[in-house]
């Protein structure tokens, strides 16, 4: 759940929305931390440079349920890179509005996109 965000659905309902892929941003942070000079300015070079399909960021909706104590998939996929670290995540009436967010390590959208919550 890294790098997600999350908006209150309901009183016992959480919307959880993009999110890094896990191995890919442990791996990451593992070469960033060992690797040294030019080994180090190398992948720097190579990671940093890669389209945003590359990281794998989520595009999975997942719902958390306080009442069942689970995590439930949400039958449909994000319409746009899930990205990580929006600026910001509300609700406001029956819509979601989600806020810029990288679409890859160190580049944001200025992107808004609004979706309509339905049961």
């Amino acid at each position: 759940m890294l790098g997600a965000s999350a908006v209150q659905l309901g009183p016992q309902s959480v919307l959880l929305l993009g999110g890094v892929n896990y191995e890919i941003f442990n791996d990451t942070l593992a070469k960033l931390s060992n690797l040294k000079g030019e080994a180090l300015s190398d992948f720097k070079k190579h990671y940093f440079s890669q389209p945003p399909d590359y990281y794998q960021f989520s595009r999975v909706q997942m719902e958390y349920r306080t009442d069942i104590d689970r995590w439930l998939p949400l039958n449909s996929k994000l319409p746009f890179n899930g990205g990580a670290g929006p600026v910001q995540v509300i609700r406001s009436g029956e819509y979601i509005y989600h806020f810029g967010g990288e679409i890859k390590p160190v580049v944001r959208t200025p992107d808004i996109y609004r979706g309509e919550i339905g049961r």
